[in-house]
């Protein structure tokens, strides 16, 4: 089958990955992305044609260059069998294009955002057009269990072909994650690295990681990897700090290995959530399946998804205070060498089927063409 998968932006490793996944299934693929500031951590690995450049925030701006895209999107449609497309937004735009062509339509959802959850008129009203989209899809993708059945059927009342593909690593990785294992166990002595990698864009995050570093520094070092979206005045303190490391931005998959191999625990804490925070109860992030991969215990949000499993199967600790003080205060008292080998212990126990793919492909695949 030949596939237009249509992005909201070039370097997100999911995009990339659910391209290699279906490519390694014989897929045809291509893609038309808009640009944008973005971490680059994975580009695509077939021809793409870009759609003009959006900004972040600005979304009148961002309405115009979608709807000069149009013309572009469907002549690339006319060649594809599938448009397969990411986010909500995308879906819209997908629909649009294609309309009146023998395409199959699918959409890939990986957020719940809040606006999609709000109370509000305008909140009612997207759900009410989310609804009427999303019934005339072919094909319904998301990545969370919950997103289906918390969002889709209790919310927007929908029963619609879905399948579910977690943000898990491919096969091919396996050899990485055995190599990881033969790391040595910590001892009194050795200092805790905390690693916080991805899109650097929680503020409290920083903040927490930041006073941890700077009052613990015989205890912690702290390593960051990935795209800056930090508050500048917090980015410049975390950089003073002797026990803060910027490894810079990197690319998924070929540095994983080295990057999660300079740590002995990650960093997968929200700040702290609030009851309409549904996608954060709803969804794992991608270095929730990354620190399982390759053997690393967690430091999550209590209540979060992520935070469940991690209670669940004690692979790490649960963030539950407020202020980063506490939060601080709270890490400083229970991470100790002891504690982050019986985590690893636990994740290196865990069956590979939490974290890597097996046959979501075949699945999506046959659940397109029934």
């Amino acid at each position: 089958m030949h596939f237009l998968f249509l992005m909201p932006v070039m370097g997100q490793p999911r995009y990339s990955k659910r391209i290699d996944m279906l490519k390694a299934e014989s897929v045809v693929a291509e893609v038309a992305a808009f640009e944008r500031d973005y971490h680059k951590g994975r580009m695509p690995s077939c021809p793409v044609t870009t759609l003009g450049r959006v900004r972040h925030g600005q979304y009148l701006k961002r309405v115009l260059v979608y709807i000069k895209s149009l013309i572009k999107i469907r002549k690339l449609a006319k060649r594809n069998e599938v448009i397969y497309s990411f986010g909500p937004d995308l879906s819209v735009l997908a629909y649009i294009a294609t309309l009146g062509l023998p395409v199959k339509r699918v959409a890939e959802v990986a957020d719940i955002r809040g606006l999609q959850t709000s109370d509000k008129l305008k909140g009612k009203l997207l759900r009410f057009f989310e609804k009427k989209l999303v019934q005339k899809l072919d094909l319904l993708v998301v990545t969370a269990p919950k997103f289906y059945s918390e969002y889709y059927q209790k919310w927007l009342g929908v029963d619609v072909n879905h399948v579910v593909i977690e943000n898990k690593l491919e096969k091919e990785m396996l050899g990485n994650r055995s190599e990881s294992r033969e790391q040595p166990e910590l001892n009194k002595s050795d200092i805790i690295k905390v690693g916080y990698f991805g899109l650097l864009r929680c503020n409290w995050t920083a903040e927490t990681l930041y006073y941890l570093a700077k009052l613990y520094p015989d205890r912690f070092q702290v390593n960051i990897a990935g795209h800056w979206m930090l508050d500048s005045n917090l980015e410049l303190q975390l950089r003073e700090l002797g026990n803060v490391k910027y490894l810079g931005e990197y690319k998924s998959p070929d540095d994983l290995y080295d990057l999660y191999s300079s740590v002995d625990i990650i960093w997968v804490c929200y700040e702290p959530l609030s009851d309409k925070n549904y996608n954060l109860y709803w969804a794992k992030t991608n270095r929730f399946y990354e620190s399982l991969f390759f053997n690393k215990p967690i430091i999550a949000r209590s209540g979060s998804c992520d935070g469940d499993f991690v209670k669940e199967k004690n692979t790490g600790f649960c963030v539950s205070d407020i202020s980063t003080e506490d939060a601080v205060s709270s890490l400083k008292d229970v991470i100790n060498y002891r504690r982050v080998n019986q985590w690893r212990g636990a994740v290196s126990s865990l069956p590979a089927s939490e974290f890597i793919y097996n046959d979501e492909a075949k699945l999506l695949l046959n659940s397109l063409k029934s």
